[in-house]
Formats: C-alpha cells, structure tokens, sequence
C-alpha cells in the first residue's frame, strides 16, 4: 500500500507538499499539483482517515447507544441516524445495551475510549455520570433520545409520555370503557413511567381507579408482553 513518502517521492515534492495537495490546505503551483495528483492517481493512493483525524483532533464517528437493536423502533432510529450522519461526512457506531444499565455502563467506558466527537444515547439508566470527558479531559457532546435521567443537563429529543398516557386512556375511557388494564416498560425509565403516570392522572380525572393486578410489566419486549397479557 503506497504511503504519502511515495507520492512524494515520485512527484518529487515535499511530503508537506502533498498534504497541501491532498487536504486543500495551502497554495501550491498548478504545476506541483499536477504533478502530486498524477503520483497519487498511480500509486492508488488513500489518505489515511485515522491520520488525518488525529492530527486534526476529530474521529468524525458518533456513536449510537440504542436500548434493544430487537425492537423495530430503534432499528428505524439506527437507519435515520445513520443518513443523518453520513450527510455530514461523519461514520456512525453503533451499540445495543439491551435494556442492561450494566451493559451501558461498559459501553460508555469504551465509547470514551475511542474518542468520538458525540454520542447520541438511550439511556436504560442514571447513565451520564459515566460518560462526562474524553480521555483528553473534552465534554464529549451527548444527547439523550426517547429517554431522560435525572438531574442531567444534556439536550434530549423525546416527547411528552405523560400526556401520551393520558390521550391513550381518555381514548379507550371516551369509547366507554373503564375496566382497563396496562402492560408497561421498565418503570425505572422516564417512558415506562411517564406513561403509567398518564393513565392513572386520566382514571382519576374520571374518578376511576387503576387496580395494581391490571399492571403488569412487558419490559419493552414483545415476547415479554405477550406472556403478561395471556397470564
């Protein structure tokens, strides 16, 4: 594989000089130029990424810390995601954490590991106290998707659960159904609970009352939440 000292070489310029070629980064005469892009058209020459990113202090990769790559959802999300970032020349990792707050936390740690210049997080956990600074002391940029934690200041895209809960139930309460029972995510995460909350604030408003025998957990897995409905 030719190196940047072979282009040099057979162009017989400065290897300076081809990185001026190469990165667009300082005026050099037409006939230099030439000269570097023909040595580099026949030598197949690439640039190293990784190079070019380390001098320049950036991965350009943005990892993605998804909950359960099972659910069709966050596979839709990793698909958004990843046109998003290309978009911008960046490459995407991404990561399951399959709804384990362990299992994020080790993820996280090798996220700081490999330096990348932002992180775009499910969170399954009061997770954020284990992503603060690149192993150069940097805030890596974060931000939390579907899910909030507590006392965190990253920015988050995410919608009102709360009221989703409660439009789902005054639904099935306007159709005239009170007996209602609910299958919910983790309620240590802010959708399961947030959820949850909108359904009892939406019986109470209408003097009805959730029995604790009609909640049951489907843990966000399909599997899971047929064997809670049937049981």
């Amino acid at each position: 594989m030719a190196t940047i000292k072979d282009v040099a070489r057979k162009a017989e310029v400065s290897t300076a000089t081809v990185s001026a070629v190469i990165n667009d980064s300082a005026y050099v005469s037409p006939e230099l130029r030439a000269r570097v892009l023909a040595a580099v058209r026949d030598l197949s020459y690439a640039p190293s990424l990784a190079a070019r990113n380390l001098k320049r202090g950036r991965s350009q990769l943005i990892a993605l810390v998804v909950a359960d790559l099972a659910n069709p959802f966050f596979s839709r999300v990793v698909w958004a995601a990843e046109a998003a970032v290309a978009a911008w020349g960046y490459s995407l990792l991404i990561f399951n954490s399959d709804e384990k707050p362990e299992v994020e936390r080790r993820i996280l740690a090798r996220v700081r590991t490999l330096s990348c210049d932002g992180v775009i997080l499910v969170p399954v956990g009061d997770s954020t106290e284990h992503l603060q600074n690149d192993p150069d002391g940097k805030p890596i940029p974060t931000v939390l998707f579907g899910r909030t934690v507590a006392d965190d200041r990253s920015d988050t895209v995410t919608i009102d659960n709360i009221s989703a809960g409660r439009q789902a139930t005054e639904y099935l309460l306007d159709l005239g159904h009170t007996r209602l029972g609910t299958v919910t995510g983790p309620l240590h995460v802010t959708t399961g609970r947030g959820r949850l909350d909108g359904m009892l604030a939406a019986m109470r408003s209408r003097g009805l009352t959730l029995e604790s025998r009609y909640i049951r957990s489907g843990e966000f897995r399909e599997d899971a939440a047929y064997s809670v409905a049937r049981s």
